[in-house]
C-alpha cells in the first residue's frame, strides 16, 4: 500500500504544471496597420512595445492614438495575427497554458460560412512575465 501511494506522489509531482493554465489578460490595441505584423509577436520591452507605433494606420482618427500602459516588469505582451475566411466574422476561443517547459497561446477560430471574404484580427494579451520565456503559438480552424 505505501508503495502505491509513493508512486501516486511521485506521479503528481513529476506531472504536476503540465498543461497548467496560465492567467492573462486582453490587451485592446487599435489603430494598427496589421499587414507590417508578423504573425506572431513577443513583446518584453517599453522600447520595442513604443516600435509599435510606427506601424500606426493613417486613418485620421489614429493621429493622436496612445498605446495602452503596460508594466513590462511584470508583465509580457503577445499578439496573434489571425486570418480567417467566412460570410461573417469568425469567433474566436483564446487559451494560455503551460506545456513541459513551454507557454503555448492557443487561437481557436471558428469560421463562418463557406465565404471567401479575408478577416483578419491581432489578438494581444499580457502575461505574468514568469511565464514569459519560450513562447509556442498554436491556432486551429474549426
Amino acid at each position: 500500500m505505501t508503495k502505491i501511494f509513493l508512486i501516486i506522489l511521485f506521479l503528481f509531482i513529476v506531472l504536476s504544471g503540465q498543461g497548467q493554465d496560465i492567467k492573462y489578460d486582453e490587451v485592446d490595441i487599435g489603430c494598427l496597420n496589421l499587414t507590417t505584423f508578423k504573425k506572431e509577436t513577443v513583446i518584453r520591452s517599453n522600447e520595442k512595445y513604443n516600435a509599435i507605433l510606427d506601424n500606426i494606420s493613417p486613418h485620421p482618427s489614429c493621429g493622436s492614438y496612445t498605446l495602452p500602459e503596460i508594466d513590462f516588469r511584470k508583465k509580457v505582451l503577445l499578439g496573434f495575427l489571425i486570418n480567417a475566411k467566412g460570410c461573417s466574422p469568425p469567433k474566436y476561443r483564446t487559451k494560455v497554458f503551460r506545456s513541459d517547459q513551454n507557454t503555448v497561446f492557443s487561437v481557436e477560430i471558428v469560421e463562418q460560412g463557406m465565404c471567401k471574404a479575408l478577416f483578419q484580427k491581432m489578438t494581444w494579451i499580457t502575461i505574468d512575465r514568469k511565464f514569459g520565456g519560450r513562447i509556442l503559438f498554436e491556432s486551429a480552424y474549426k
